[in-house]
């Protein structure tokens, strides 16, 4: 097992996590609830580093949202897995609203990626990819446009 964190050295740990990418609140209490000393000073100080600018669920969210779409996911499974990471809607909307994104062209691309530029040959083909996009988290309207 790791080292307890003694509650002077938190921040520290904190700020060590958050220097090599952004998480979300949860993930950084979920990360270091069963190895503080106290969780109480460990919410208190993410709150001190969320008033401070130097943690952030909305430049996560950013952050997260541009990681998933180039790795070839939708918006729907995008949501999904910031909602498990207990990002507020409210929040996970602003940051799809800041991000701008084609959807549509990314799945054109992800399409063309993985399938080629052939049509699909039959309704056994079609359904296969349209279940393989739905699983990616696109839009099954966006789906049916871009495939047909």
């Amino acid at each position: 097992m790791k080292n307890l964190i003694k509650n002077q050295d938190i921040r520290k740990k904190l700020l060590d996590l958050l220097s090599r990418r952004e998480h979300s609140k949860y993930e950084l209490i979920l990360k270091l609830k069963r190895r503080v000393e106290s969780v109480e000073k460990l919410k208190d100080e993410l709150n001190k580093l969320s008033e401070e600018k130097l943690q952030s669920d909305l430049r996560f969210s950013e952050s997260y949202i541009r990681s998933r779409y180039n790795s070839g996911f939708g918006p729907t499974r995008i949501k999904y897995d910031l909602s498990l990471r207990k990002v507020s809607d409210p929040i996970i909307i602003n940051a799809f609203d800041q991000a701008d994104l084609n959807w549509t062209e990314k799945l054109k691309k992800e399409n063309t990626k993985k399938y080629g530029a052939d049509k699909s040959k039959n309704m056994q083909e079609l359904s296969k990819r349209i279940k393989f996009f739905v699983q990616r988290g696109f839009e099954k309207e966006m789906i049916r446009k871009v495939i047909n």
